[in-house]
């Protein structure tokens, strides 16, 4: 069986991100879940970090230090 592997995503260049942000990661977490991996964010500034744990994405996919 294929080891899973995680779908990184390099946000630093982010300064602003809305909801319909928020539920484009949502979907693309599903399709990356359905293939059996995972979803890691990294770079994410404060106040961006700061929204995915308000709306407690950070529970569903990983996001890096």
């Amino acid at each position: 069986m294929p080891k899973s592997s995680a779908q990184k995503f390099e946000c630093s260049g982010l300064e602003f991100i809305d909801s319909t942000t928020l539920g484009t990661f949502v979907k693309i977490l599903k399709h990356v879940k359905t293939d059996g991996h995972k979803m890691k964010l990294s770079g994410l500034n404060a106040h961006i970090r700061k929204l995915f744990v308000i709306c407690a994405l950070d529970t569903i996919m990983e996001i890096a230090s």
